[in-house]
């Protein structure tokens, strides 16, 4: 202990203006624990002062202990009152008869306090604290009321508190319900009952108690089925009965239960109870069961404000009744009552209220196609904060070597089609055990669109989002055609490249535009603005590679650790739950996230994404193909023509080609190079320099983006002219893939196809 720490908090102690006087002279401190007694005025009102007690029992001077741990300033000082203080309070601290009663000074760790507002703020506290003891007033916040105080509790019972508390329901004052237990003795006379009620209603019938055996598992641990009770007060008239006296709970035998229960009118459902445990003990297997069985019963006494820290006005009262079945013992006045603690069970409401989600916003249904590393992670981390995906879409096996990576654990070995397990089921079962609900759908994503009950349900039951993370080429593919066709939900993509040092989260805009084609599109446009980032993401040897998985046998993967994984599916989730709390962008949306070089962190930017303008091509394939501009490039274009208004003008578009969709996306533009000639009727562009800012251009998304076409103004509304028409033909013949001819008119953008196959010198001019 640090003397000088010492002497500094009693002279603040003495420093209080409500201090009088310390009970005994102050000892030089030693080098073990550290108490003192002194005397603490309370303003009482004068008859009350005059007494010497308040109604509520407090003394206008109270005599306070304050005790220093030997590692004191390391510790908080410890506030305790007189032995005989009035226990009836709430915000007393638990503890047993013997020990002198502490009050709570604060919601959460007095060690925080101390350490925020040292001794003098304790003692603030303390004098608030009793203060509002002496005129009542511990439980007098206008908005919640304060749970009964226990000081002790024997066992746990776990629930579910929205349906417990939903019983008995209508004008009924009891409700059987199944339950498990788990008996742990730790001593011979000292035993922890742990008990979870079931769905299943009961009824009180001989066959019932003839079930109630017991298993054994060791010397220590038995459990089985027992009995969960449910009581509430009956209705009286139109108000539900509110047992608006607040007591601590000293119940310790049926006698002192009978009188709460009487307090809170449900004494008569109780005896009914007994009656039928009494009447019927001896139809249990008495040779069976070698321990007491522990009965829950669970009272859910209506308050007249919601209980501290919950929306719910019902505060359930657990207790736990031991049947000596083994000899044959009936319960009596005298029989034991044990205290349980009610702890909540795993439920979406009590993730969501730890993970700060609102427990009153319903949660929007939402997909994830992909159950992979990537989309398990985001699906099992969303359910763990109570937003569990309605569906989960992936036709892959589970492999053994995608538990590396995947947010699943392997099964039981001995388990029945154990290697027959799917990505999407397994989840599924994930998701289950955090008692959310996803369907599986174990097919290819193409397949459940095709079908039209399919497309339907996943409309209706993920109304809210589509989250694709299967890095599919294909499956983008899928998205950016029927997204609109189909009126699916708006889409959200997340995806790593270059072995997880770049992550890419996007969400498409309103009707799907932009949709995803175009989304990536622009994220390629993005990573070749940042050398570091298009090194990483879109260099050769950040391309895919194949890890070795058995003989003879790979798998085409990322080679990239679970941990960088895990560390793009919390930003990924965090940004899908932050989605859900204020809804999605009014544009297309862009998250790109760079991992630092030590691995230790990503920083994540944020690009709105404006609709795309879509332009159909002039062709005669028989498929059809799509211009998708960027607004920003339509910005550009404009700007240009408004710049030269007597003459045309016109550039190279810049972009990439999607030749299996019949999508040419632009994403950028290069300026006309200085030769070039413009005049009222035409526009030709110049040569000088331009293949050097092409090779320049493309060398920053290393290839990914290239020229993939022309545009010019017309200066009067007109279709591609015959001279238009050759330049295409040219275009197309030196070409390696298709290319547009964009063409801006006072009426609007149109365009005709560059490739060989689709060139028709014989179309008229418009």
């Amino acid at each position: 202990m640090r003397a000088s720490a010492l002497a500094r908090a009693l002279r603040v102690i003495e420093n209080h203006p409500e201090f009088i006087r310390w009970c005994e002279q102050v000892p030089n401190p030693g080098d073990g624990e550290y108490a003192l007694d002194f005397e603490f005025g309370i303003d009482l009102r004068p008859q009350w002062a005059q007494s010497g007690l308040s109604p509520s029992g407090v003394r206008p001077v109270e005599i306070v202990t304050v005790r220093f741990a030997d590692d004191y300033p390391n510790t908080a000082p410890e506030f305790r009152l007189r032995a005989d203080f009035p226990r009836t309070f709430p915000h007393l601290q638990p503890g047993r008869a013997e020990q002198a009663p502490k009050p709570c000074l604060v919601l959460g760790s007095e060690t925080n306090l101390f350490r925020r507002i040292g001794v003098g703020g304790m003692l603030a506290q303390l004098s608030h604290w009793l203060h509002a003891a002496a005129h009542d007033r511990l439980n007098d916040d206008p908005a919640t009321w304060e749970p009964a105080r226990r000081d002790r509790v024997d066992d746990h019972v776990i629930v579910r508190l929205d349906e417990v508390q939903a019983l008995p329901g209508g004008r009924h004052t009891w409700a059987y319900r199944s339950a498990i237990y788990g008996t742990w003795y730790l001593r011979r006379d000292l035993r922890l009952h742990r008990l979870m009620p079931l769905c299943e209603s009961v009824k009180l019938t001989p066959e019932f108690w003839a079930g109630l055996v017991q298993h054994q598992s060791g010397h220590d641990i038995c459990g089985g089925r027992t009995l969960c009770v449910i009581l509430a007060p009956p209705p009286s008239g139109a108000e539900p009965f509110v047992a608006d006296l607040y007591r601590p709970d000293s119940v310790h035998d049926v006698a002192t239960l009978r009188v709460a229960l009487n307090d809170w009118h449900c004494v008569e459902a109780f005896d009914s109870l007994l009656s039928s445990i009494n009447q019927n003990l001896s139809r249990t297997k008495r040779n069976e069961v070698r321990h007491p069985i522990p009965i829950v019963l669970l009272v859910n006494v209506r308050r007249p404000r919601p209980l501290a820290g919950t929306r719910s006005s019902i505060e359930t009262m657990a207790y736990v009744l031991e049947l000596n079945v083994r000899e044959g013992l009936p319960l009596s006045e005298s029989s034991p009552v044990r205290l349980a603690a009610v702890i909540e069970q795993t439920s979406a409401a009590l993730l969501q209220r730890f993970n700060q989600q609102a427990t009153d916003q319903v949660t929007r249904g939402w997909a994830t196609v992909g159950c992979g590393s990537l989309g398990s992670k985001i699906a099992t981390l969303a359910a763990r904060q109570g937003r569990a995906p309605s569906v989960l879409i992936d036709p892959e096996f589970q492999e053994p070597h995608n538990y590396a990576r995947h947010a699943l654990t392997p099964g039981d070995p001995k388990a029945p089609n154990l290697l027959l397990s799917l990505k999407a089921p397994a989840l599924e079962y994930e998701i289950a055990r955090l008692q959310q609900k996803a369907v599986a759908w174990p097919m290819p994503f193409e397949m459940a669109l095709a079908d039209p009950e399919k497309r339907l349900k996943l409309c209706k039951t993920s109304d809210w989002l589509l989250v694709n993370t299967t890095a599919s080429v294909e499956v983008r593919n899928v998205l950016a055609m029927t997204g609109q066709q189909f009126a699916l939900p708006r889409i959200a993509e997340g995806a790593l490249l270059g072995a997880g040092r770049v992550g890419y989260w996007a969400v498409t805009g309103p009707d799907h535009n932009p949709n995803c084609g175009e989304l990536f599109a622009q994220a390629t446009h993005l990573f070749g603005e940042t050398p570091g980032v298009a090194k990483a993401a879109l260099s050769v040897k950040s391309q895919l590679d194949t890890i070795r998985t058995g003989m003879g046998c790979g798998s085409e993967t990322m080679p990239v650790s679970d941990a960088t994984i895990t560390q793009h599916a919390a930003a990924m989730a965090t940004s899908l739950l932050q989605l859900h709390k204020e809804g999605l962008p009014q544009a297309g949306q862009i998250w790109i996230g760079l991992q630092s070089l030590d691995g230790m962190s990503i920083q994540w930017g944020s690009n709105p994404v404006a609709p795309f303008l879509r332009v159909s091509l002039d062709t005669d394939d028989h498929n059809p193909w799509t211009l998708h501009v960027a607004a920003a490039v339509v910005e550009k274009i404009e700007a240009d023509v408004r710049f030269h208004p007597t003459t045309e003008t016109g550039g190279v578009l810049w972009g990439c080609v999607n030749e299996a969709i019949g999508a040419i996306y632009v994403v950028d533009l290069l300026d006309a190079p200085p030769d070039s000639k413009r005049t009222a009727t035409s526009f030709e562009l110049g040569t000088h320099g331009l293949e050097a800012v092409k090779a320049h251009r493309s060398s920053q998304t290393h290839g990914h983006l290239h020229c993939v076409g022309t545009w010019h103004s017309h200066l009067l509304p007109s279709g591609p002219s015959s001279q238009d028409r050759q330049v295409a033909r040219t275009i197309a013949e030196a070409g390696g893939h298709a290319n547009a001819l964009l063409i801006w008119t006072p009426n609007g953008f149109v365009g005709q196809l560059a490739d060989v196959e689709s060139i028709n010198p014989t179309i008229p001019r418009a």
